[in-house]
């Protein structure tokens, strides 16, 4: 079924017909649901969360957001089986807010690296691997929609991190030029009755 509903998703990605319900959300609670269901996963590793800070409110589809983040822990697991842990660390830098997932598996080839995220694509890979690889690509799809980005790095040995950055929601400040209105003062006493016009 998951693999049906990514095709599905790809099919409403080539006819511009992905659908993203964008609206205020904080980012955290989201990556850590992705996290705590990622963990049961079989052969899963210890999943390490952390978030600095502990609130991150961005602009979102909280639904396709979590497809997101369980697509890449779910690749993580699969491809980097003999990983000790994975990593997932939340962060702000600068405008954006930042989700890293590290694995410290086999890592992948430089020149394989620019293939991750196309559609179909099957790495060279000592671990042999299901699906038909469209998770990486959906994942691209849904972070951009959102304004973001999304990057690997990599290296032989070494293991393989995975960036999400989408843009923080600004905070509401007063339009420019206005000052904001001071609430009536209340107190206990009557206001004397005003003076007839003259």
């Amino acid at each position: 079924s998951d693999l049906v509903e990514r095709l599905f998703d790809v099919s409403r990605i080539q006819t511009g017909q992905l659908e993203i319900v964008a609206e205020p959300i904080d980012l955290v609670p989201i990556v850590r649901a992705a996290t705590e269901v990622s963990a049961v996963l079989a052969n899963a590793p210890t999943i390490r969360f952390s978030a600095k800070p502990a609130s991150l409110i961005i602009r979102g589809d909280p639904g396709r957001l979590e497809q997101v983040f369980l697509n890449l822990l779910a690749n993580a697991v699969e491809h980097a089986p003999g990983s000790s842990s994975i990593d997932v660390a939340v962060r702000r830098s600068g405008g954006s807010a930042v989700v890293e997932v590290r694995d410290h598996g086999d890592g992948i080839a430089a020149e394989d690296l620019s293939l991750v995220f196309e559609a179909y694509t099957r790495l060279r890979h000592p671990h042999p691997a299901t699906g038909l690889g469209l998770g990486l690509f959906v994942s691209r799809e849904i972070v951009v929609a959102h304004g973001g980005s999304i990057t690997a790095t990599s290296r032989l040995g070494d293991g393989t991190t995975i960036a999400v950055r989408l843009p923080v929601e600004p905070a509401r400040t007063p339009s420019a030029g206005r000052t904001p209105a001071k609430p009536p003062r209340v107190t206990g006493r009557k206001r004397a009755p005003a003076e007839p016009a003259t």
